[in-house]
């Protein structure tokens, strides 16, 4: 082999060396840089991904509580378009909170089963509220339900809020573990740059002879991978601050430059104290004890923190610090967050979450909160607390008459007035509507809360300025006492709503305190119930007819049909007690069509049998005008006896005109086109009866017994009568007084051109076999 050859066969070995090396090389770093690359994009998904969650989270929160404020109102809009209307409005609110959950759903870190688990919880409590609208479309009076969905809505809503709120302390339990592994990602992109620089540094000693200009290009990528460690800490949103053993700054980054408003230059020798108010810096003593005991951790727990920008603005952050080696140092590595807005959401949502919108009282959830709270002191203290319940009487016919921003006006009053009488420690909520709530402890006396509840009913009863109108308020107020009346919230809250009716049913404008019988009157109450259910079924109903006469001629010229219920338990038991009952209960409609049928049978057999012109009038209840089908059943039931539209009259009162919907007046007119009479039964007993008959097409009116009864012995009431008649006359309108149990009475309504009386005098209500009777002998006596 020449020696020209075995040169070759050395340059080509070297050459191969040479290109094996730089291949290596070349994966190595390829490699080292997609891994950095992966870091720094594991960074920016670690940081974002839990801002986003938590941002969602918080305006879930946000629009959860404005849905379910406005559900807790939406009983007292009776207006069906304007609860369209709002309706739409919560869809659009409800479509937000879907998107945003589904934002969770796909970025939480978390466990999955309990995402599916709050979602499967929103989705149950919108079908709640979904229901809450279409009872109330369609059963706007049945308030026990109402009540219940509304019960519902709120429980679930506690609930929602409580797991959501653990889906936010989650996330950032999440970013504070994400953050200290972005730290730990920094030093191992500083091992990686390290080895790689060594190993390549190696080559060139190796090579340096024959591949110098090689070993130039790779100096060079050794130096552009080292730039990846401060592209990497300009990547971060958070401020992140290099200190020494002093905490004089060293480094930063583009985003403590943002945030401080110093320049890369100004911060360099910086006290890094300089940063933080006087109130949050630490001692140097501190800052040794960290440097020798190495230890990530974050500042601040349990507390506020803020730090200060160059113009001297204070602004909220939250702080991480972590110990790194650096040239052979010990340096502090501070990552500053700005949580500022953050901060101002979570406060604005924690505001509306326990605060009444329109008062800024405690609402429902947080004077829940404090009476629970009350009560756990009140235990270990072996005190006393006492809560009143305050309703408002008729405000929602005044806020029917004077509009919804007279209404707010009212509360608004009220909510002042209320605050004005009460200790600044105790608790004045607002639970919705026109119901509120004050919590008292530490009271000398029961008759401290007697002089408590007078202030308050004197306070409200001053008359309010609407507008050219002046208002008079009352209120009903149940008190209710820990431990007397109940050992928890539930007990207290039943007790005291139990004494505020009991206060309503003593005329209004009072207070009561809760007595044990009230209770019973619930049990009773709840038992009725029971034994209302199924009662049609058991035929425990009948229907009396009590007779109507014209006092001109002193002839029979109609019936009142009356229900009554036969039941073993409830004996006595009268409309007045059960009808409610049944309203509330929902079976309002199938007994009321029971009456109607049975009372257009009956007065078919006596119209044939005295072939005189003889009326029926029926009570329509209010719930029954909800549905939409009831002029087309009247109509069916008058077909199926053969009977014209004047043989029956419907009676309905001042509760069903409050309504003031468009298919009621529908309705109405209806059946006045098919000479269907209308009267208004109780008239004068009402909330300003006068100006609803122009709207309305009534043609006879009912004298209250109560007037009645007081003829010559009232100047007030007499004088009510004699206007009453008048009034109705004017307007064409037939008058029946009911009620009249004496002679006196009869012939004073008589004087007065008063055209039916019904009552006692007369002929108490007569099962259908009397009435027989009675018209037989009328037709002995007058042709028929």
């Amino acid at each position: 082999m020449t020696e020209n050859t075995r040169k070759n066969i050395r340059l080509r070995n070297i050459s191969w060396l040479h290109t094996s090396s730089v291949l290596l090389a070349v994966i190595l770093l390829a490699t080292s840089l997609k891994y950095i690359e992966n870091i720094v994009i594991d960074t920016e998904h670690l940081y974002q991904t839990p801002f986003k969650v938590s941002t969602a989270s918080l305006s879930i929160q946000l629009h959860i509580q404005m849905i379910q404020q406005m559900t807790n109102d939406l009983r007292y809009v009776d207006d069906s378009d304007k609860i369209k209307i709002l309706r739409s409005k919560l869809q659009q609110y409800e479509r937000q909170v879907l998107s945003e959950f589904r934002l969770i759903s796909k970025l939480y870190l978390g466990d999955r089963d309990s995402i599916s688990n709050v979602e499967q919880q929103l989705i149950n409590w919108l079908e709640v509220i979904e229901l809450s609208f279409t009872l109330t479309l369609q059963q706007h009076n049945n308030e026990a339900r109402l009540q219940y969905v509304e019960q519902q809505s709120n429980e679930q809503v506690i609930k929602l809020q409580r797991q959501i709120a653990v889906i936010t302390e989650f996330t950032h339990n999440k970013a504070k573990v994400f953050n200290d592994a972005s730290k730990a990602n920094f030093s191992h992109i500083e091992k990686i740059a390290t080895l790689l620089f060594l190993f390549l540094l190696s080559m060139q000693l190796l090579l340096f002879r024959l591949f110098k200009r090689k070993s130039i290009k790779e100096k060079n990528r050794v130096l552009a991978a080292l730039s990846w460690s401060n592209q990497l800490l300009d990547s971060s949103p958070d401020a992140i601050i290099i200190t020494d053993h002093q905490s004089n700054i060293t480094q930063v980054n583009s985003s403590a430059e943002k945030m401080f408003g110093y320049d890369k230059d100004e911060f360099i020798g910086l006290n890094i104290s300089e940063l933080m108010p006087q109130r949050f810096v630490n001692h140097q003593a501190k800052v040794n004890h960290f440097f020798e005991n190495s230890s990530s951790r974050k500042m601040g727990e349990g507390r506020d923190l803020f730090a200060v920008k160059k113009s001297g603005e204070e602004f909220q952050v939250e702080i991480s610090l972590n110990l790194a080696e650096l040239n052979h140092n010990k340096v502090a590595i501070t990552s500053i967050r700005d949580v500022t807005k953050q901060k101002q959401i979570e406060s604005k949502v924690l505001h509306q979450a326990n605060y009444d919108f329109l008062t800024q009282l405690p609402n429902r959830l947080l004077s829940f909160d404090r009476l629970f709270t009350a009560i756990k002191h009140a235990k270990r203290n072996q005190a006393k607390v006492a809560i009143m319940f305050i309703d408002l009487d008729d405000f929602k016919k005044a806020n029917d008459i004077f509009g919804h921003k007279a209404g707010d006006h009212i509360l608004i009053s009220t909510a002042n007035r209320l605050k004005s009488v009460m200790r600044d420690n105790d608790t004045v909520g607002r639970f919705g509507g026109d119901e509120f709530f004050i919590l008292i402890d530490n009271f000398s006396s029961k008759a401290s809360l007697i002089t408590i509840a007078d202030k308050i009913l004197e306070v409200l009863k001053r008359p309010l300025s609407i507008g050219q109108h002046t208002v008079f308020v009352s209120a009903s107020i149940g008190i209710s006492i820990y431990p007397d009346d109940g050992d928890n919230v539930e007990e207290l809250l039943v007790s005291a709503d139990l004494s505020m009716y009991a206060s309503k049913k003593l005329g209004k404008n009072s207070f009561s305190f809760f007595e044990k019988s009230m209770k019973d009157t619930l049990n009773r109450q709840s038992s009725m119930e029971d034994a209302l259910k199924g009662s049609l079924q058991r035929n425990e109903f009948h229907v009396v007819y009590q007779p109507k006469y014209e006092m001109k001629s002193n002839t029979v010229v109609g019936f009142e049909a009356l229900i009554r219920w036969d039941n073993a338990d409830f004996i006595g038991i009268g409309p007045d007690d059960f009808i409610p009952i049944l309203e509330q209960i929902g079976l309002i409609n199938e007994v009321g069509m029971f009456v109607l049928d049975n009372a257009l049978k009956m007065i078919k057999q006596w119209r044939d049998l005295t072939q005189k012109p003889l009326q029926v009038a029926v009570n329509i209840s209010p719930v029954q005008f909800t549905d939409p089908l009831l002029f087309q059943l009247i109509q069916q039931a008058l077909t199926q006896y053969d009977l014209p539209g004047q043989a029956l009259e419907i009676e309905i009162t001042e509760g069903v005109l409050l309504e003031g919907t468009k298919d009621l007046k529908k309705t109405l007119y209806n059946m006045r086109d098919a000479d269907i009479a209308i009267a208004l039964d109780d008239f004068g007993t009402g909330y300003a009866s006068l100006s609803y008959i122009k709207d309305y097409p009534i043609n006879a009116i009912k004298i209250d017994r109560s007037f009645v009864d007081e003829i010559n012995k009232n100047k007030t009431h007499t004088s009510i009568v004699k206007a009453v008649i008048l009034l109705a006359h004017s307007l064409d309108f037939h008058v029946t007084a009911e009620g009249i149990e004496s002679e006196e009475q009869l012939d004073y309504l008589k004087s007065l051109q008063c055209d039916i009386a019904q009552g006692y005098y007369l002929s108490r209500p007569l099962t259908a076999d009397k009435i027989i009777d009675l018209l037989s002998v009328y037709c002995n006596s007058n042709p028929c």
